[in-house]
């Protein structure tokens, strides 16, 4: 009779629940997400699973991977909703007074992602600054946002992309210093 190898148990554990997961997930996600980042949130969940299971006994595994993905997708809807709604807001400031069903700690992240938002486009160029307010913040397409700042459009792309850089920069620095 072999030897009892917890690795070996765990290793089977996870290619059993492997499959439940990305089950799961196909439920609840589009194919374009579910490729984007379904890999992720398995690894994720996996590695989670790993972690507790040294800890505390799993008793219902496929449970636990459930939940574990589920609130992963959960998070990272918050995380998206806080950057989209303060990219909203930061360009239609009318918004500001809309009702919106937001918890109060929801309302507080997304207040704060607003000014690093307000913050991080102070640091733009004003050329760089209006071509993002031109396209982004107004919602027309790159012709229509080049025509009103009378450039072209490659000129448009060209600074939205060297603001949008920037940007993702100092949004990143920010969140990795937070």
């Amino acid at each position: 009779m072999g030897q009892f190898d917890p690795d070996n148990v765990f290793a089977k554990q996870v290619e059993d629940l492997e499959p439940i997961i990305w089950n799961f997930l196909r439920t609840q996600l589009s194919e374009a997400e579910l490729s984007d980042f379904g890999e992720d949130v398995v690894y994720e969940t996996v590695a989670r699973f790993w972690t507790y299971g040294e800890t505390q006994e799993i008793k219902a595994p496929k449970g636990f991977c459930r939940r574990t993905a589920k609130n992963l997708l959960i998070d990272d809807w918050r995380h998206r909703l806080r950057h989209e709604s303060a990219w909203q807001r930061v360009g239609d400031e009318a918004l500001l007074g809309t009702q919106r069903d937001l918890s109060a700690v929801d309302e507080m992240l997304l207040q704060e992602e607003e000014e690093k938002l307000r913050a991080a486009l102070a640091t733009l160029s004003e050329a760089e600054r209006a071509a993002v307010a031109a396209y982004h913040l107004s919602g027309v397409s790159q012709e229509k946002a080049a025509k009103s700042l009378g450039i072209s459009v490659s000129k448009l792309k060209t600074r939205i992309a060297r603001a949008m850089k920037k940007l993702h920069q100092i949004l990143t620095e920010n969140e990795n210093a937070s």
